[in-house]
């Protein structure tokens, strides 16, 4: 808050009364969720953060212009000598063209003036990051007093940009079209040797606060390593410096998934004093995972010594198949009917795009794959991923078909 109402009296002359000379009244400009009477004090020394990168209503900051007049609020004494005149306020902020205010849905213009006897008085402002900065500082001012001196109040704040990302549209890679998709589709993390890369960013520089890393749901289903060949494991209960904190992660799957996306990490950024636990000086940001397993139905078990009959696979073909041959006819066709389930349920449709089945071949006989399944890409049915691949032309050695030949067939989950 600013400088309060003073009055003083001036001695007059013999024939003239005692003058008052007024000091105007002191403006107030707080941060919402800052603004007790004893945070006025550290207003002006601590930052509260404004998050650059957030997908939640509720990261929005807020700034509150305050009644000048009303000062039995927030614990303040009256004013002794009753309310003085409204006063004309300004509002102001330096940060270059990196933030922005609006208020009811309309950007205002820095430097605004506000004249408090044709407004309602508290005003709220909600604050906008347009670009990232490091410390900026909003104020207001009054009118001067009779020595010249304007009433003015200060708040500051910082501009933080923490980011945790993940492939969410399955490209391949990361980049800024995952962000909206991060909670929503969120990443897929493998039961098998894959392991899923995250990033963290945090910005601008030096900043003096501490990151952690928490799974906030589904804390048993996954670990973290530093490396691809998982060596350095990641606690979930670390905290970091801006120095130390790494930026790239790697996530190996433990158990799967019972419903799509139910482990969520969270990383958090905070500049509380110990013991303290204000929403405005910490930001986080969030990314949803689900735990993928997949199991291959047909052709699966051991052909020699539990065989189950798939014929040349033209007709119906029993899951757990693992023994084909070629048909009767003149150039020989084989058809492979390969079935995979996925679980959770619900996700299959999902990761198809990631997955494709790779088979080897049979000496000379021509592999071809369907035509909904190129490359080995799969379909999905329910829970289930479908693909189907012919083998048309008897190999020319009978070593490489036999009685019982065995066909490598290996599902692959596209990474990075």
């Amino acid at each position: 808050m600013g400088r309060p109402l003073k009055m003083e009296f001036i001695s007059g002359t013999d024939c003239a009364p005692l003058s008052p000379r007024v000091t105007v009244p002191s403006v107030d400009v707080d941060w919402e969720g800052f603004a007790a009477p004893l945070d006025e004090t550290d207003e002006e020394t601590r930052f509260v953060i404004v998050p650059f990168n957030t997908n939640s209503v509720s990261d929005v900051r807020h700034v509150v212009l305050n009644d000048p007049f009303d000062d039995e609020r927030n614990g303040r004494p009256p004013f002794t000598y009753g309310s003085p005149v409204n006063p004309t306020i300004t509002l102001h902020w330096e940060a270059n063209n990196d933030l922005g205010l609006v208020h009811d849905k309309k950007a205002i213009k820095n430097g605004i003036r506000i004249n408090a006897k044709t407004v309602a008085l508290p005003l709220d402002f909600s604050v906008h990051p347009l670009r990232m900065a490091h410390n900026f500082k909003i104020y207001t001012k009054g009118l001067a007093d009779d020595d010249g001196v304007e009433s003015v109040d200060t708040i500051r704040g910082r501009i933080v940009n923490l980011d945790l990302d993940i492939d969410a549209n399955y490209d391949g890679k990361i980049d800024e079209l995952d962000e909206s998709l991060e909670e929503t589709a969120g990443g897929i993390v493998c039961v098998s040797n894959n392991l899923t890369p995250i990033e963290l960013t945090l910005e601008p520089a030096k900043l003096p606060g501490n990151i952690t890393l928490h799974a906030t749901m589904g804390t048993g289903r996954i670990r973290l390593w530093r490396n691809t060949n998982r060596t350095g494991p990641v606690g979930l209960d670390e905290v970091w410096t801006q120095a130390t904190m790494p930026i790239k992660l790697y996530v190996e799957g433990m158990n799967s998934s019972t419903t799509p996306r139910d482990v969520e990490l969270t990383v958090n950024y905070d500049e509380n004093p110990q013991g303290g636990n204000n929403p405005l000086f910490k930001c986080s940001d969030k990314i949803r995972l689900t735990v993928v397993k997949i199991n291959l139905i047909t052709p699966a078990g051991d052909p020699v010594a539990f065989p189950v009959d798939g014929g040349d696979g033209s007709g119906s073909v029993p899951d757990g198949a693992n023994e084909f041959t070629f048909s009767a006819v003149s150039s020989g066709v084989l058809t492979l009917k390969l079935k995979a389930h996925v679980t959770p349920s619900g996700i299959a449709d999902q990761i198809k795009g990631q997955v494709h089945f790779t088979v080897d071949g049979i000496g000379t006989s021509t592999l071809a794959w369907n035509t909904s399944n190129l490359g080995g890409k799969p379909t999905a049915s329910g829970d289930n991923l479908l693909a189907t691949v012919t083998f048309t032309g008897l190999p020319a050695n009978n070593s490489d078909f036999g009685a019982k030949k065995q066909l490598f067939i290996l599902m692959v989950i596209s990474r990075m």
